[in-house]
């Protein structure tokens, strides 16, 4: 999470990047700050230089909550690897990862490692999965989300049932999910139903209060673009990783 929080100081160096500023204590947020990356307005008077630095905390206290979500997006899938807009649906249903989706996962691996993770949510479709296998190995213990799932938009957003997927994965507990647990209303042309926009809402401001009451920390979401975009407005790019305070 980045608490951002502005200061005014009045200092007479003359060369900005030689400004030091020690961490300090902020009482209203609980957080002690460090000078990440500032943004700085100069004006001079009299020799002195006017800076205002945006400070980014890090560094939780005692007195105010810490948040570290972790939201991460699949490594690409076959889907993504031939998926053109312009044409129709290429019908690869629930969409494994491709070959350079592995390749994805096993270099953000090294990324995830320097992150301290305590609990890892992944949606349970075939590509978050195998992602979060990719990322986190075979000993991690996974909670299986389906609120966490894509939006129903082309067939590999759509699902498999718990025991196909218990047969293919047998390291990952399926049994709290329903027999249809992806978005199943009427069919259109290609023998599934879109979720619309506002089910994906409504499921993404679902998701914000479950982390909120849980109190989560240190917590990586295995997840897709288009839930993501719907919890923080970005569209991410596979392998991803986009901090995230529910707050």
């Amino acid at each position: 999470m980045n608490t951002e929080i502005h200061a005014d100081f009045l200092c007479s160096v003359p060369h900005l990047n030689k400004v030091a500023w020690e961490p300090t204590n902020d009482p209203e947020t609980g957080y002690d700050l460090q000078c990440g990356r500032h943004q700085q307005q100069i004006s001079q008077q009299s020799g002195w230089t006017f800076v205002t630095i945006t400070a980014y905390s890090h560094i939780p206290t005692s007195r105010g909550p810490f948040v570290t979500i972790y939201l991460i997006r699949h490594a690409q899938s076959q889907f993504n690897a031939v998926y053109d807009p312009d044409q129709p649906d290429p019908m690869i249903f629930d969409a494994p990862l491709s070959e350079l989706g592995h390749i994805q996962g096993t270099e953000t691996r090294h990324r995830i490692s320097e992150i301290e993770i305590h609990r890892v949510i992944v949606s349970p479709l075939t590509r978050t999965l195998q992602t979060a296998l990719l990322l986190f190995g075979p000993t991690r213990n996974f909670e299986i989300n389906a609120v966490v799932r894509e939006q129903l938009l082309n067939s590999c957003d759509v699902g498999r049932s718990p025991p196909q997927l218990a047969t293919d994965y047998p390291l990952f507990d399926f049994d709290h999910l329903d027999d249809v647990w992806w978005h199943n209303d009427t069919p259109d042309h290609r023998g599934f139903s879109v979720e619309p926009d506002q089910v994906l809402q409504e499921r993404a401001a679902e998701f914000k209060e479950f982390l909120r009451d849980t109190g989560a920390h240190n917590t990586a979401v295995v997840t897709h673009g288009n839930f993501i975009r719907a919890l923080t407005g970005i569209k991410p790019d596979n392998c991803q990783i986009i901090e995230f305070d529910p707050h």
